[in-house]
């Protein structure tokens, strides 16, 4: 009886890793995993158009949203306010804070804390994807339902 014990206990951590995993979102586009790319990270980043197409959509002022990581770890940004799923007011926060990169089970995210500006009363941290669209390193996150593929999606400046 003793020897199933330990047996038994492996059997629900396995359950339970399988079903952590079933809950991730998957991305629709090529996650990056080469640390090379993401060193060149720190530039302007602005709106893709299929994000300048999403904001038309939701009635956003398209041309103020962008992307400003700093080689010092610093960031200025200013986002629209369907970053947070709660609030859905058409308008854009600016935010300052630090960003740095992360590995996630093999793929590289970019973490933003927020620390003062109008996003930062909403919410203190973020997260996103970085992956490749047409062969283009792009910052990417879901808003709203993911089912629908809606995404913020910014693209170094030249």
């Amino acid at each position: 009886m003793r020897s199933c014990i330990p047996f038994l206990f492996m059997l629900v951590i396995c359950a339970s890793c399988q079903s952590h995993k079933s809950n991730a979102v998957s991305l629709p586009w090529p996650a990056v995993t080469d640390s090379v790319v993401v060193s060149q990270l720190a530039g302007n980043w602005l709106a893709t158009p299929a994000t300048n197409n999403l904001l038309d959509k939701k009635q956003y002022k398209k041309d103020s949203i962008y992307l400003e990581l700093r080689a010092d770890s610093s960031f200025r940004a200013r986002l629209p306010d369907c970053l947070d799923a709660a609030v859905k007011g058409n308008v854009s926060w600016d935010a300052i804070g630090t960003w740095k990169l992360f590995n996630d089970a093999g793929n590289w995210k970019l973490g933003m804390s927020f620390v003062a500006g109008q996003l930062f009363r909403y919410r203190t941290f973020t997260t996103f994807d970085l992956v490749l669209i047409d062969s283009q390193l792009t910052i990417s996150r879901f808003v709203g339902d993911p089912d629908k593929k809606e995404a913020l999606q910014f693209t170094q400046s030249k």
